[in-house]
């Protein structure tokens, strides 16, 4: 796919966004799966529904554009599950893991706000205004999981420290873990 204008861009970070989508649906199912704590379980099922909403969202885009999506690769997405598999190599006990999963989780909401974000910049300047609102629905629930999630790395991380970091050999201002 040559990339000669805004247009050809915006049709490719349109392709990119739909196959990070399909990625980001496959691991959050996957990943509920593997959490201890319900809440956290609850959130990741909710956004995997949301998720499928977004990538029929998506699909409707491609077909108002009249385009088709381009297979690519999602190398950001790719990285991100390599990290959490060379955490779940090191055997993580499953609050660490959840700690992780919350992690991964809010990395990928922040590269998801910025795509979309991107991706209506892009369609305002391209005059298509009749995708902008199925893609801002896309950003408004992002930006809602990106809040819970991080309401839920602290509500689980103090419930797990129970207030005590130095319980999991955290010196507090030394920032490494201690024997």
């Amino acid at each position: 796919m040559a990339l000669n204008s805004l247009a050809d861009l915006y049709l490719y970070d349109l392709s990119e966004m739909l196959v990070a989508e399909k990625t980001i649906e496959q691991m959050l199912t996957t990943l509920a799966g593997k959490v201890q704590h319900e809440p956290l379980r609850q959130a990741l099922e909710m956004h995997a529904q949301q998720t499928r909403q977004h990538i029929q969202n998506l699909q409707e885009v491609f077909q108002i554009l009249n385009a088709q999506p381009k297979a690519l690769t999602c190398y950001g997405l790719q990285g991100l599950r390599q990290g959490l598999d060379a955490i779940e190599e090191q055997k993580p006990s499953p609050n660490v893991r959840d700690m992780a999963i919350l992690g991964a989780a809010e990395k990928v909401e922040h590269d998801e706000i910025a795509a979309y974000t991107t991706l209506l910049a892009q369609a305002r300047l391209l005059r298509e205004q009749q995708v902008i609102d199925l893609l801002h629905q896309n950003l408004r629930q992002e930006e809602e999981m990106a809040r819970r999630i991080q309401s839920l790395t602290e509500q689980i991380g103090a419930a797990i420290l129970g207030g005590n970091p130095a319980a999991y050999g955290y010196q507090p201002g030394t920032h490494t873990p201690q024997p």
